[in-house]
């Protein structure tokens, strides 16, 4: 993936992450990334093409060793993740896309 590329995959599998980043709950995850399949047309391809795309994306940074406490209390703070929780809402992302990858391919 370069940084100007916006396939459909691309765009689908940045749409998963952000989706799995706002939502905890399963279903609101799946009904939100289903509308937004939707809107790109609903090509069943398109889901494992973006699950595949995922692990492309701009992964975050990690922390320093010796910055890791210090960033936390200010994560904590402004209530922001961290980057084990960006990489889990992508691990999160890829799983689903595969799920209803397979749902469709039924």
């Amino acid at each position: 993936m370069n940084d100007g590329d916006t396939s459909l995959p691309v765009l689908l599998a940045s749409a998963a992450v952000s989706v799995c980043d706002t939502w905890p709950d399963p279903e609101k995850r799946r009904e939100q990334l289903l509308a937004v399949w939707a809107q790109l047309g609903s090509d069943p391809d398109l889901l494992l093409a973006a699950a595949g795309e995922v692990a492309a994306l701009p992964q975050p940074l990690s922390d320093a060793v010796d910055e890791i406490e210090r960033k936390a209390r200010i994560r904590e703070l402004l209530g922001a993740r961290s980057p084990e929780d960006e990489l889990l809402s992508m691990l999160d992302a890829r799983a689903l896309l595969e799920r209803l990858a397979r749902e469709q391919a039924e």
